[in-house]
Formats: C-alpha cells, sequence, structure tokens
C-alpha cells in the first residue's frame, strides 16, 4: 500500500516545505494549490478500493500532520540551513521569502528580506525568468556553492520574538 499524502495548500513555500520534509520521512508527496486541483488529484490517486469520502479522512490526517511537521522545521533553523534543504536548484527570490515565512511562521518585508539575502550574498542569478509570478518575469536565482559549502550547520536568524 502506497503511503501517498496530498497537501493542498496556495502558499507555495508552504507546499514546497511540506514536501520536502514528507518526502524525507518517506511519503510520496503530492501537491495542489487549490482545492478543485486538489480534489482531481485526490480522484486520480485514490486507490480502486478506497471510497471518495476517504477524502474526508485525509483532511484529518493532514490537520494531525501538518503542525507538527511545521514545528520541527521551525525548531530546526535554529540549527539548521533547511531553507537550503527546501528550495529547489533555480528559484524566485519572492518563492524563497515565501519559503522562509512559511517555516518561520513570521511575515517578512519584501525589500528588507532581499537586502539580507544580497548583503549575505546568498544567492547568485541564473540568467534566466520566470514568467509564472503573474507579473512582469521575475528573475531567478541559485544559491551560491561557497554558501552551501561554508554554512553547513548554521542557524536561520530572524530576529524578533519567536
Amino acid at each position: 500500500m502506497s503511503r501517498r499524502i496530498l497537501v493542498i495548500d496556495d502558499e507555495q513555500g508552504i507546499r514546497a516545505a511540506l514536501g520536502q520534509l514528507l518526502e524525507y520521512e518517506g511519503y510520496e508527496f503530492v501537491g495542489a494549490a487549490t482545492g478543485q486541483e486538489g480534489l482531481a488529484l485526490a480522484e486520480r490517486y485514490r486507490p480502486s478500493w478506497a471510497r471518495p469520502l476517504g477524502i474526508a479522512l485525509v483532511a484529518i490526517l493532514a490537520v494531525a500532520l501538518v503542525p507538527p511537521a511545521i514545528a520541527r522545521l521551525r525548531a530546526k533553523l535554529k540549527y539548521r540551513p533547511v531553507v537550503f534543504e527546501l528550495m529547489p536548484r533555480e528559484f524566485t527570490l519572492t518563492e524563497l521569502q515565501h519559503t522562509v515565512e512559511a517555516i518561520s511562521g513570521r511575515h517578512l518585508h519584501k525589500q528588507n528580506f532581499r537586502r539580507v539575502v544580497e548583503t549575505a550574498a546568498l544567492v547568485e542569478p541564473t540568467g534566466e525568468t520566470s514568467t509564472a509570478t503573474g507579473g512582469r518575469p521575475a528573475a531567478r536565482f541559485r544559491f551560491r556553492r561557497e554558501v552551501l559549502a561554508e554554512r553547513p550547520a548554521a542557524g536561520l536568524r530572524l530576529g524578533g520574538r519567536g
């Protein structure tokens, strides 16, 4: 029997973070941005023996699994750069910010976040752009190799109250 979990959330960062954690824990992750997309995926991946009401069970399981998963990621932020592990190879700065916000549980000011990322020289442009933003094309970035090599255990300091 497959251990598959469907996560439906409109925040791409939350889906990405939970997907990485669930895959690490041995689950097959399926993500959807909308309820309609989630229902279609649930029907597509539904085993032949399962009743359609099994979707409610998935929702109940998700309520039980998501808070501990987020808590675990937040606890790891203090001693491990989980953001480096959760992001795809290339990403926009907005995607990076959304992932950090999803894990930390804090809203971050866009310009301040970008200033910190720039000052710390964490990323470098790939020369590519993404048109999936809904607005003008966004530049795509990747973590600098030097940063990944020199920060094997550093945590993330976000300031403020935890």
